[in-house]
């Protein structure tokens, strides 16, 4: 095993499956996790990888040694995930994905109650459990439960929060490319309730992605390809965990990540409220030109989530996130 195959941080547990990602530091990882939430219900959703389904098999014994009751999601969107462990009040969640990597790698990525990441502080605790190995085992493990209807809670507040009456004034020639990953089953439901028109690419998932999962300019060539050929008015590109989102427009020309947040921003301010504005320090200036217009202040957070969703908090911020792609609706919910 070569030392980059495998990382553990803070932000959680990820490397190639097979060389430095095993079932037994899986188990460890799910026994660390569960004993620093104290038991109780833990939702477990994944990506798409081929690799998901015997890591989520040594997540759930983990979970269920230390007295954990894990609910199993299926494939899921990360944000779907944070938004569903918020509303069922659970004590925490796994997600199974290692978001933008190649397929060969996977990972655990730790969610606490409220459906937040975990706090930096929080995470160097877990961590201590797992390296010093102190876990509370239980003699009465806890029991797996199933959710197939996972998504539901979070496709009801997208359309509630949705301005469904705009859109369905001028409907829209959609294409989208969720990368075979977490969106696939769900994106084209999506975007017929809010009564567009929509055509998935790379829609069938469970075997390699179909191109690099960063929906970079580089990596979108097929989407690109597809809006021409459709004579669509705009196309959308996802991760494989769909928290960052891209587009490209109507000539096939991607517009770059940075303007999904712009974009989303400057919308918000106009349709939905005044509200201040926080995106993390490596966003770019354009945000700047939109919140001066505005009237409205800007505030700037360390890199990650977990940082731009405290600062939201903190100042009453309605609509944030990271220049990467990642939108961060109070509405909906505080997250990518």
């Amino acid at each position: 095993m070569r030392i980059t195959d495998l990382k553990i941080s803070i932000s959680g547990i990820r490397g190639i499956v097979g060389s430095g990602l095993t079932p037994q530091l899986l188990i460890k990882f799910a026994e660390a996790f569960a004993t620093f939430i104290g038991g109780g219900r833990v939702a477990v959703a994944s990506d798409t990888r081929p690799t998901a389904e015997m890591v989520k098999a040594a997540v759930f014994s983990g979970l269920l040694s230390c007295g954990a009751s894990p609910i199993d999601l299926g494939i899921l969107p990360i944000p779907s995930l944070q938004v569903y462990t918020r509303e069922k009040g659970l004590e925490g969640a796994l997600a199974v994905t290692a978001s933008h990597n190649p397929v060969e790698w996977n990972a655990l990525k730790l969610i606490r109650e409220g459906g937040h990441f975990l706090y930096p502080l929080e995470a160097e605790e877990l961590l201590d459990l797992y390296y010093q190995g102190r876990f509370e085992r239980v003699a009465h493990p806890g029991h797996l439960e199933k959710d197939e209807r996972a998504f539901e809670v979070h496709l009801q507040k997208l359309l509630a929060f949705a301005d469904r009456e705009l859109l369905r004034s001028r409907p829209l020639r959609v294409v989208v490319d969720p990368c075979a990953g977490a969106a696939a089953p769900y994106v084209r439901r999506f975007l017929q309730e809010l009564g567009q028109e929509v055509e998935v690419i790379h829609e069938d998932f469970g075997r390699e992605f179909p191109r690099n999962p960063e929906p970079v300019a580089a990596n979108l060539g097929a989407l690109s390809e597809a809006v021409r050929r459709w004579g669509a008015d705009v196309g959308l590109a996802q991760d494989a965990d769909a928290d960052r989102l891209a587009a490209v427009d109507e000539t096939g020309t991607p517009i770059g990540e940075e303007y999904t947040l712009a974009l989303a921003i400057e919308y918000y301010l106009k349709r939905k409220r005044r509200s201040p504005v926080v995106v993390n320090l490596s966003t770019s200036r354009v945000v700047e030109d939109i919140t001066r217009q505005a009237g409205v202040p800007l505030w700037r957070a360390k890199v990650g989530e977990i940082n731009v969703a405290q600062e939201m908090v903190k100042r009453e911020a309605w609509i944030g996130g990271e220049g990467n792609g990642g939108v961060m609706v109070a509405d909906v919910h505080r997250c990518r």
